[in-house]
């Protein structure tokens, strides 16, 4: 009985040593995910953007969406984007919400400007374009076909 107690002791030990061992190389993992620099961007409408959202370059994924937050003053999405140390970011570039397709998420598609300097580390996209609301399209095409319908063909 008492090496039953014994036994069941050294696994449970050895069980929440396992736990704490993964936990540790979990976190030293999300420490490699956080290599890299800041970029950061403000939109108007940021609609369907989320933190973790891949960031395209080229169509080559260079980074992710750090954090999003509102500003309150100005009542705009103010979004981190991180980007791959190995990868510089020409200035004058823009940094545009796109969708992946109809019913994919978002992501930022970054297209690169011409000049020749790169973004320094922390600065902000001057260029910018607001995610565009797939509803907001169609409530304005049924807008469209139902005032054409008033006015009819012959006018």
């Amino acid at each position: 009985m008492r090496e039953n107690r014994t036994v069941l002791a050294l696994t449970g030990a050895s069980a929440i040593a396992l736990v704490l061992l993964g936990m540790v190389f979990g976190l030293a993992a999300g420490d490699g995910a956080r290599r890299g620099y800041l970029l950061h961007a403000t939109y108007d409408q940021a609609d369907g953007l989320a933190v973790g959202a891949p960031v395209f370059l080229a169509g080559v994924r260079v980074g992710t969406v750090e954090r999003m937050s509102l500003d309150p003053q100005r009542f705009k999405a103010r979004v981190a984007l991180r980007i791959d140390e190995a990868v510089g970011v020409p200035e004058e570039s823009a940094a545009m919400i796109v969708s992946d397709g109809v019913l994919g998420g978002k992501s930022v598609k970054i297209e690169p400007g011409s000049g020749d300097d790169m973004m320094a580390k922390g600065s902000a996209f001057e260029l910018v374009q607001d995610a565009v609301i797939v509803e907001s399209l169609l409530e304005r095409i049924v807008a469209a076909a139902a005032a054409a319908r008033r006015i009819g063909p012959d006018r």
